[in-house]
C-alpha cells in the first residue's frame, strides 16, 4: 500500500480536480452574480439571470461529476494492479468500461452502484437518526457534557458521527464492487481468465520438470 500510497494521491487529485471543475465554475458564476447585485441597482435584471444560470450551472456541474466519475471508476484499480500514472489510468478506465462488439458498456454497473450506494446512505442515516430519537440520545449526551467546557466541540463532533458512519460503511462497497468490476471487464474483453489459467498451467509443468 505505501508504494503505490503517492500514485493513488495523483490519480484521486486529478480525477478530483476534473470531476469538480463544473461545480467550481458555477460556484465562482454564482459568487459573480451576488457581486452584481451589490453594485447594480434593484431594477436590473442582470444579477438574477446570472445568479439563476449559475444554480443551473451547478446542477450541471453536479451530472458532470457523477459522469466523470463513472467514466474512470476504474482508474484506481488500474493505478495499483497495472502500475500506471493518473493520465494512463483515466484513458485505461474508459476503455475498459466502453461498448465493444456484443459486449455492452460497463458505465451502466457504475451508474446503478450510483443508485445502491444513495439507497444505503438513505437507508443508514434513517435507522441512526430513529435509532437516537427511540432512546433520546441527543438530549442525554448534551446532559452530559453541559458539565464540560467545549460543549459546543463534543455536540458538534456527535452531530458529524452519523454522516461519519455512512461514509465509512459506503467506501469499502465501492472499492469493492469497482474493483470486480475491473476484473469483470479484463475477462470479458481481454480474456484474463484465460492468461491466468495458461500462466497456472505453464508454472505447473515447469514444476512437474523440476520435480
Amino acid at each position: 500500500a505505501r508504494t503505490v500510497l503517492a500514485r493513488l494521491f495523483l490519480v484521486n487529485l486529478k480525477e478530483l480536480c476534473l470531476a469538480t471543475s463544473g461545480i467550481v465554475v458555477s460556484t465562482a458564476w454564482m459568487a459573480f452574480g451576488g457581486y452584481l447585485a451589490s453594485v447594480t441597482a434593484q431594477t436590473d435584471a442582470m444579477a438574477g439571470v446570472v445568479s439563476g444560470t449559475g444554480v443551473l450551472g451547478f446542477l450541471l456541474g453536479g451530472l458532470i461529476f457523477l459522469y466523470i466519475i463513472a467514466r474512470d471508476a476504474l482508474a484506481c484499480p488500474v493505478a495499483v494492479l497495472e502500475d500506471a500514472g493518473p493520465r494512463l489510468s483515466s484513458k485505461r478506465s474508459r476503455d475498459l468500461l466502453k461498448k465493444l462488439g456484443y459486449h455492452p458498456s460497463g458505465s451502466g454497473t457504475i451508474w446503478a452502484l450510483y443508485g445502491l450506494l444513495a439507497f444505503m446512505s438513505v437507508a443508514l442515516l434513517s435507522g441512526i437518526y430513529i435509532f437516537v430519537a427511540m432512546f433520546d440520545l441527543s438530549n442525554k449526551l448534551g446532559a452530559f457534557l453541559s458539565f464540560m467546557p467545549a460543549e459546543p466541540v463534543f455536540m458538534g463532533a456527535l452531530d458529524l458521527i452519523p454522516s461519519f458512519l455512512v461514509i465509512w460503511t459506503l467506501i469499502p462497497v465501492w472499492a469493492t464492487v469497482i474493483t470486480i468490476v475491473y476484473y469483470e471487464r479484463k475477462i470479458r474483453l481481454e480474456g484474463y481468465d484465460i492468461d491466468v489459467l495458461a500462466s497456472e498451467i505453464t508454472r505447473s509443468s515447469r514444476a512437474v520438470h523440476a520435480e
